[in-house]
Formats: C-alpha cells, sequence, structure tokens
C-alpha cells in the first residue's frame, strides 16, 4: 500500500485564519487503532466443485469452512457465538464466521474479522505486515469500521474549558461529554472524532502491557492525549467513497481532511461574544492538523422510475381488489388516499391503466379520476380537500 502522510501540510492554501496554532506536533506517531474487516469466503474461494462434483452453494460454503478450520488447526480456540455469526480466536485476530445461506438472506457478509489492538500497534500506518487470513488481494477485504489515532505528549488539556467548531454538528459552546473524553458528530452517523487522556485511560484500566508500549515510545506515560477519528463502513462508503483495505491511503486523507477543519478554541469573553455575533473567523483558535484537501465523490441523484411507481400502485390495487371486505365508504376512502398519494408521482406521467370488476368501483373510479384530472388542470382542489378531510390532514 502507498505510503502517506497525511497528517503533515498540503500544498494547498490554509482553511483557516492565518493566526490558528497547531496543536498536534507533526513528528508524533498515526496509528490505526481499532480495525473490522469484512469478507466473503466465496471472494476467495471459487471452486465449483469438489472432485468433479457441483456441490452447490450452501456445500461450497461448508468446505470452505473446514478448510479454514483445517488451515488453523493447531492455533484455533473456538469463542462460541454472537450477532450471528461463529467466532474463533486466532493470535492477531478474532474472526467470525456465518452460515452461507443465513448471511445471504441477512445480506450480510460471511466473515467478519477483528484485530487485537497489539497487532495493529506494532504496524506502521500503512499497515505492512497486517495478518490477512485469506488471499493478499486488499481489494477482497471490506472495511467496516476503522479508528485513526495520533497520541501525543502535550501540556494543555484542551478537553476542559474548551469550545470546538468542527464540521460536525456540535454546539461549540456545549460539546458532548463523557467519562473526561470530548466527542464530536455521532457514532450514529459512522463518523465520530474524540479527545481524550490516555494517561489517566491507561491508569485507570491498568492495562500494563499497553503501559509499558507507550512509555516505550514517548519515554513517559504523562501528559498523553489521544486524538482519534472512528469511522464506520456507512460513511465510508457512501460519503468518501471509500469500500475496501486496498484504499487505506484515502481513509488517511479524508481523515486529515476532517480533523483539520476542528478548531479549538479558550472560553475566554471576547470568543464567546464572537461566537455569538457569527465572527468566527475572527476567534483566536488553536487546530489540531494543516488543512487537506480531498475531493469527495459527487452523490448522483436517482430520478424515481414512472414504470416501477405504475407497477408498485397495479399491485397495491389488485392487493386491495383481492383482500378488501369493508364497507363502500372505506373503499372510497382507499382510492381517494391511493390517488391522493401518488398523485405528484404521475403529474408529467401517462395514466395509470388498472382493471376494476366491481361496478360500483367503476363508478367511483370514474368519479376521482375526473376530480384527479381537474386538480391536475389546476381547475379544483375538491380531491385534496376530501382526502385531507377523510384522514384527519390539515388542508
Amino acid at each position: 500500500m502507498e505510503s502517506i502522510k497525511p497528517w503533515e501540510s498540503a500544498d494547498t492554501p490554509n482553511a483557516h485564519n492565518s493566526k490558528d496554532n497547531v496543536i498536534i506536533p507533526q513528528k508524533e506517531r498515526n496509528y490505526i487503532d481499532t480495525l473490522y474487516l469484512s469478507c466473503n469466503l466465496q471472494d476467495h474461494y471459487s471452486w465449483e466443485s469438489i472432485n468433479g462434483v457441483d456441490t452447490g452453494e450452501h456445500l461450497r460454503y461448508e468446505y470452505q469452512r473446514k478448510t479454514l478450520e483445517h488451515l488453523y488447526l493447531f492455533g484455533i480456540g473456538t469463542l462460541g457465538t454472537g450477532n450471528g455469526y461463529e467466532w474463533y480466536e486466532l493470535p492477531n485476530y478474532r474472526i467470525g464466521l456465518m452460515d452461507y445461506a443465513k448471511a445471504k438472506r441477512a445480506n450480510q457478509p460471511n466473515c467478519v474479522i477483528q484485530y487485537k489492538h497489539d497487532h495493529l500497534w506494532e504496524l506502521d500506518q500503512s499497515l505492512n505486515g497486517l495478518d490477512l487470513p485469506f488471499s493478499k488481494d486488499l481489494s477482497k477485504y471490506m472495511i467496516k469500521r476503522i479508528d485513526l489515532t495520533k497520541t501525543v505528549v502535550i501540556d494543555t488539556d484542551y478537553t476542559i474549558d474548551h469550545g470546538y467548531i468542527s464540521p460536525f454538528r456540535t454546539d461549540p459552546l456545549n460539546h458532548t461529554r463523557h467519562e473526561n473524553t470530548v466527542y464530536l458528530g455521532s457514532r450514529k452517523n459512522g463518523n465520530v472524532f474524540r479527545m481524550y487522556s490516555k494517561t489517566k485511560e491507561l491508569m485507570d484500566t491498568k492495562s500494563y502491557d499497553k503501559i509499558a508500549k507507550y512509555s516505550a515510545y514517548f519515554g513517559t506515560i504523562e501528559n498523553l492525549y489521544t486524538f482519534e477519528h472512528e469511522l464506520h463502513r456507512s460513511y465510508l462508503k457512501e460519503t468518501l467513497g471509500i469500500d475496501t483495505l486496498a484504499q487505506l491511503p484515502k481513509v488517511w486523507r479524508a481523515s486529515a481532511n476532517i480533523v483539520s477543519k476542528i478548531r479549538i478554541f479558550e472560553y475566554t469573553d471576547r470568543n464567546k461574544k464572537l461566537l455569538r455575533q457569527n465572527h468566527r473567523q475572527r476567534i483566536e483558535a488553536m487546530i489540531l492538523t494543516p488543512f487537506v484537501e480531498y475531493d469527495r465523490p459527487e452523490k448522483k441523484k436517482y430520478k424515481r422510475s414512472y414504470k416501477a411507481m405504475v407497477r408498485r400502485c397495479r399491485a397495491e390495487i389488485d392487493a386491495y381488489l383481492v383482500s378488501e371486505e369493508g364497507r363502500e365508504e372505506e373503499s372510497l376512502a382507499f382510492y381517494a388516499k391511493l390517488q391522493f398519494d401518488l398523485m405528484h408521482d404521475v403529474m408529467d406521467g401517462d395514466d395509470i391503466e388498472f382493471t376494476v370488476t366491481d361496478s360500483s368501483r367503476k363508478i367511483e373510479d370514474k368519479a376521482m379520476r375526473a376530480k384527479f384530472e381537474a386538480m391536475r388542470d389546476g381547475q379544483s382542489n375538491e380531491l385534496e380537500v376530501e382526502a385531507n378531510k377523510r384522514f384527519g390532514s390539515k388542508v
């Protein structure tokens, strides 16, 4: 994988106030703290048959799973089941396998890999030497979650008595805080940034292995602070256009682009006043890293298919004609609601054709069509008024 320096300055104009000071020393190490990958075993094992006999999709999956167990016969440990997966313990990660048919029905990958911190800590930011369970083709491993981390030694605790102006939807003065950790963004959106005291975390958890590693690297565990960007697949793929592990360099650059837009300021009267006056660029602030550019993919806007809408309309009417056993006034209400809900979809389209066998419904349908045509031509809003009256909507 291509090695990049995502926290260094890009050859582009700075996006912030020239007086902003950079908080994170550029020399400190970037690393990946958490990495969850997913894949489909059939992408790695493509046998169509065993000994010339077609086994079918399900049996091919069983053969692949047994092959996996055979590969790690002397190192694998069973952890049990969870979230629909059978979990196995390996030296550098745990791996979850789901029944092929079940995964297909749930539209889920049938394999999940969760790496251990100790293994990731030993690697550089390009993950050279990452223990991959199957093929070495990085494009076959989808990123499920990745946490990009920067731990530094600084004298100021920026998690207290400071406000935050950021691309996240967060109140600059009333940020989300939980157990001495500041959160920007939301895990629900798959994009969250957090800041916390690494020193306090190490001391509270009494993780002696981690204490030894951090102490050896930094020469101390005093005044350690971690700045961590957590990205989930939903945000990576839909917003950043990132899918697989082969695109790891893009993950670093996209993350640096987001983090570089975070400005941190002290709770001074001047800064609060400028914030109330919406003069944010005049606030005396600090930035975490210099600005880095990243071109996000353009989201395509899809126009709803008219033919698909017609098929849906016909299906709803057919289902009603088969199952409806109510009174005649309920029949009229059904058509009023159906026409009203779909009228915006057919404003510029052709007429919807469907068959009505009941004679009374034919009369109702004719009346409804007349009202609909009048409303579409701007001559009357009778149908709209009637639908609002019947279904309790405000006119």
